[in-house]
C-alpha cells in the first residue's frame, strides 16, 4: 500500500488548496483498470491520477461517470468501486483511502 500524506484539501478536490485549511493523510493501491471486477480496498475517498487521460469509474452511488480530460498529477475526492477498463487512457491511476 502506497502513502501519500500531508494532502490538501480544497473545494477543488485535492491539491494545492488554501495552506490553512486542515490536512489529511491517504493510503493508496495501484489501480488496474477491469470492466467486471470492484476495487480490492472497497469504496475510494478519492482518486490520483498520474497520466493524464480519461478515467471511467463506477460511482458508489450506483452510476457511472467518464471523467474526462484529467491531468497528470490530478487527484479527486469521488467514491468510486470500480474503475473501468472501457474508455479508461489515464494511466498510474491510484485509488485513496482514509
Amino acid at each position: 500500500m502506497l502513502k501519500y500524506s500531508p494532502v490538501l484539501l480544497s473545494p477543488r478536490g485535492l491539491g494545492t488548496g488554501n495552506p490553512s485549511m486542515q490536512t489529511t493523510e491517504f493510503n493508496g493501491l495501484a489501480v488496474t483498470p477491469a470492466d467486471g471486477t470492484n476495487l480490492p480496498g472497497g469504496t475510494t475517498t478519492g482518486l490520483l491520477v498520474t497520466g493524464a487521460g480519461n478515467v471511467n469509474c463506477q460511482l458508489a452511488g450506483g452510476g457511472t461517470a467518464v471523467l474526462t480530460g484529467l491531468s497528470a498529477g490530478q487527484a479527486l475526492l469521488i467514491e468510486v468501486t470500480r474503475v473501468l477498463s472501457t474508455s479508461t487512457t489515464a494511466t498510474g491511476i491510484v485509488a485513496l483511502y482514509n
